[in-house]
């Protein structure tokens, strides 16, 4: 025996069996003292050499219970006499002693019925032997209680035979008869006692075998909720390993082309799939005019023409007559201006005459004074001088035509935005941005140009054609990129969350399904550390031992290891994707 386990009286075997499972020891001893529950039940002895044959361990009885070694030699499990002995009993040496009866003390049990102290009264010789004997496997039983209360329970039965003249059952109840005195002159126990009462039924034990029988559900039932416990635990807890590495930062240029339905990556050329489709949104907004008109009203006046020339000079109605301030007036009707005379002294006399005018544009500015000098539009030889009055000034919003189109380019810019908005929602697909080709397929407008109004409502559907791609395949084709110019070399790209790739726009051409971009790549340079496979390395372990792992990798330094709830086991989460390592990177 490698290993001896010493057994309480009243232990159980779903006690012993988890005490097995505790020994590391292959061959264990069970000392069992006189009277131990284990050794008195052939079930139990049977049920223990089947667990410990699951076990694998072989085990024996040490125990001076006469019942006990009997009991177990039927269940096929070796006996000592005790923990010194190298060799088991013999058969003979078992069932020698168990020859003369084994007395066992009944005192402080339930007394016997009267009905079970006659039939032991009116028992004879063998009988009463049999009545006061039961066997027990190859050996008897002798319960001397018995035999000793025996004369008692016929004083007993003798006191008690006066009273009662007859005896029935029915249907599970007993009936009594007492003395035939008056009803009346009886005490009420007396009178109680005529009524039936039911005869008390025993109640059953529990099987030995139907209570191990529960107590393994429950144990069952009890580990299966552990390990569910312990495995919700272990899949849902998360690690976060950080590290400290020296290590040089390094900024790369790759120029890479997307092609629309590519399926698979050119890592030579850097070529990577893309997927072109057209996107669409409905943008609404309403607009401030800013165009202006002046309705008020225009000035009027009649003004003196005068000719210089020598002829008579004819002005056509219509004629835009511009004071010197540069306002404008239209002459209302056609005039003839007469020619110019010498007097009797032969000075010059000027041609005179008088026309009505209406200036252009209505407005106070239309209002000249009768010192304001005009001109006539062809008709250098003509002058002209006059007042003129009544013009008001009165301005009007109004919609202008580059309201119209201001309107157009705010809603394009404003459906590009919130569909490039869309568009970043796909965190599986990116689009750079600038890329697509935006348009404006239907416009519509509360106004039109030149209608009055303070505001207008305008409405157009913007569609923009794009090519997106896979944020995965442009960072695999970028890190190949750069590592090519890192080969010969004894250091090696780190690549982690905190590298960033900056893209934008060289080349677009979605009317052939491609573009060619930019990539500006921000990591670090230092000793080649791959962390997937240090992150699977640390899957299902103690914590104690994921801080000597990490403390082991070449050129790092640990900073932490955090666990995640504070109060879960302290055992690294079953899924490395639970497992996150974090690098602090350090100039060197």
């Amino acid at each position: 025996m490698d290993e001896v386990l010493y057994l309480e009286a009243d232990e159980e075997i779903t006690s012993v069996v988890d005490k097995l499972k505790g020994l590391e020891a292959q061959s264990i001893g069970l000392v069992a003292p006189k009277g131990s529950a284990i050794v008195q039940s052939l079930v139990s002895l049977r049920l223990l050499r089947k667990e410990a044959e699951k076990l694998r361990k072989d085990i024996s009885i040490i125990t001076s219970d006469e019942v006990g070694r009997n009991l177990a030699s039927q269940a096929g499990l070796p006996i000592f006499a005790d923990i010194k002995s190298r060799v088991p009993l013999s058969v003979n040496e078992i069932k020698e002693p168990l020859n003369e009866p084994i007395e066992i003390d009944m005192t402080g049990r339930a007394k016997p019925s009267a009905e079970k102290l006659n039939q032991l009264k009116k028992a004879e010789g063998p009988q009463a032997e049999e009545a006061l004997s039961e066997n027990v496997g190859d050996f008897k039983v002798h319960r001397y209680d018995e035999g000793e209360l025996g004369e008692q329970a016929e004083e007993k039965a003798e006191e008690l035979a006066p009273k009662v003249k007859k005896e029935e059952k029915e249907e599970g109840f007993v009936s009594r008869e007492i003395d035939d005195a008056p009803k009346e002159m009886r005490s009420v126990h007396e009178i109680e006692a005529e009524r039936p009462i039911r005869e008390p039924q025993p109640s059953k034990p529990v099987p030995r075998k139907l209570k191990y029988k529960r107590l393994l559900i429950i144990g069952s039932l009890a580990f299966l909720f552990l390990l569910i416990v312990v495995m919700a635990d272990l899949v849902f807890a998360r690690v976060t390993v950080k590290l400290g590495m020296p290590a040089e930062e390094v900024q790369k240029d790759v120029e890479v082309t997307v092609e629309k339905d590519r399926q698979v990556i050119d890592f030579e050329k850097n070529i990577i799939g893309g997927v072109q489709s057209v996107k669409e949104k409905s943008v609404e907004k309403v607009f401030k005019s800013t165009g202006e008109k002046d309705a008020g009203e225009a000035a009027k006046g009649t003004l003196n023409f005068r000719n210089e020339a020598g002829v008579d000079e004819a002005i056509a109605a219509g004629t835009t007559v511009t004071s010197t301030t540069n306002i404008g007036f239209t002459l209302d009707s056609a005039i003839t201006v007469p020619k110019a005379v010498l007097d009797s002294n032969g000075d010059k006399v000027l041609g005179q005459t008088t026309g009505a005018v209406t200036a252009k544009n209505p407005g106070s500015g239309g209002n000249m004074p009768s010192s304001m000098a005009y001109i006539a539009s062809g008709k250098p030889k003509i002058s002209a001088s006059g007042a003129t009055s009544g013009g008001v000034t009165r301005k009007l919003k109004v919609v202008s035509k580059s309201d119209i189109d201001k309107a157009k380019s705010e809603l394009k810019s404003q459906g590009e935005v919130e569909l490039t908005a869309l568009l970043a929602e796909n965190k599986a697909e990116t689009y750079v941005e600038g890329s697509g080709l935006v348009e404006i397929d239907k416009f519509e407008s509360s106004k039109n140009a030149g209608d009055e109004a303070e505001e207008f409502s305008a409405k157009a559907t913007v569609r923009m054609t794009v090519i997106t791609f896979k944020a995965d395949d442009l960072r695999q084709v970028v890190v190949k990129s750069v590592e090519k110019t890192l080969e010969g070399q004894d250091k090696s790209l780190l690549s982690s969350d905190t590298d960033t790739l900056a893209t934008t726009l060289k080349e677009g051409g979605i009317n052939v399904g491609k573009m060619v971009l930019n990539v500006n790549l921000k990591s670090h340079v230092g000793r080649r550390t791959d962390l997937a496979a240090l992150s699977r390395s640390l899957r299902f372990k103690r914590i104690k031992t994921v801080r000597q792992k990490v403390s082991e990798v070449e050129g790092a330094t640990l900073e932490s290891v955090d666990l995640v709830p504070s109060f879960a086991l302290p055992v690294s989460p079953v899924v490395s994707r639970n497992i996150k390592i974090n690098i602090e990177y350090s100039q060197e």
